[in-house]
Order: structure tokens, then C-alpha cells, then sequence
């Protein structure tokens, strides 16, 4: 048997009214397993499918981790086209950071006629993004694939502003 799908949904508040009333319009109900204050649960009917309760910023840490596929499934659920995209984010017009530029993912949705662009991990504009693909989902834009040993030796991107 394979390890469930965990589905992260807010722990409390308007945020987890609003999770719970978007399932129960598809006909799913979200239940806590122990009660009102635990935090694990379950989606009735899918027996592989286990409900992790969290805080939003602990969902928020969680799409930093390249989770934006919480934004592309709803959207498809409502018949909205969405892709998977990767890529990297410039720092340019933010303060200084120590570590280096790395890949990050987020996604779009075609909306009023062209493709917007949403970003869970930043939620905010950024300059510099730098689309290297897209796809259905992060399986279909893996920036490499290696089957064996293999070492990178080295790889740097710049983002000047002009």
C-alpha cells in the first residue's frame, strides 16, 4: 500500500470554514478524527487521503517547500486552467540575502483571458522571474533527472536589473 496523500488545510477560524464549505460543494467532508482540538483527520470516503490541520503560516512554510500544487488543484476543480511552473526568483529590489538564488515553483492560472501569475511561497510581485518551464505539474518540469551517479560541479544564476 502507498503512503497517504496528506492534504494540509487551516486549523481554525474563517480559513477552515471556508476549506470545509469548498469540500462539501464537491460532496467531500472534512472531519477531525479525535474532536474539536486535534489535529489530524480524515476526508470521508478516501481512504488514502489523510487531513493534516495546520496553522497558516505553518502552511505557508509548507508551500515555500514547493507545494505550489495546492493553488493548481482547486483551480482545475473549478475548471480554471492552471499550469505548474519552475524557475528561479531574483532578490533584485529586496534586502540582501546570504544564500544563493535556488529554484523555486509557483503557478498560473489562465484568467480573464491570459495567464496570471500566482505565487504562494512570495505572494507578493517580484522582479526578475525567470520561467525555465511549465507543465501539469512538478514531475513534468523537473529541472534534471539523473538515474546513477552524478555530481554537479557547478551552476550559478545572476539577476542584474538594468
Amino acid at each position: 500500500m502507498s503512503a497517504p496523500f496528506v492534504l494540509a488545510v487551516p486549523s481554525k477560524g474563517r480559513l477552515q470554514e471556508n476549506t470545509e464549505a469548498f469540500f462539501a460543494r464537491a460532496g467531500l467532508k472534512l472531519s477531525k478524527a479525535g474532536g474539536a482540538r486535534d489535529y489530524r483527520g480524515t476526508l470521508a470516503g478516501l481512504d488514502n487521503v489523510e487531513v493534516a490541520y495546520l496553522s497558516a503560516s505553518e502552511i505557508a512554510s509548507q508551500l515555500s517547500r514547493g507545494f505550489a500544487h495546492l493553488g493548481v488543484t482547486p483551480c482545475r476543480a473549478m475548471n480554471i486552467p492552471a499550469r505548474y511552473c519552475t524557475g528561479y526568483i531574483s532578490d533584485i529590489g529586496l534586502p540582501p540575502v546570504e544564500a544563493p538564488m535556488d529554484f523555486a515553483g509557483w503557478f498560473q492560472a489562465y484568467v480573464g483571458g491570459s495567464w496570471q501569475t500566482f505565487d504562494p511561497r512570495n505572494n507578493a510581485p517580484r522582479i526578475g522571474r525567470i520561467l525555465m518551464a511549465y507543465g501539469r505539474d512538478a514531475a513534468d518540469v523537473a529541472i534534471s533527472n539523473a538515474f546513477g551517479p552524478a555530481m554537479l560541479r557547478h551552476f550559478k544564476v545572476h539577476c542584474h536589473q538594468e
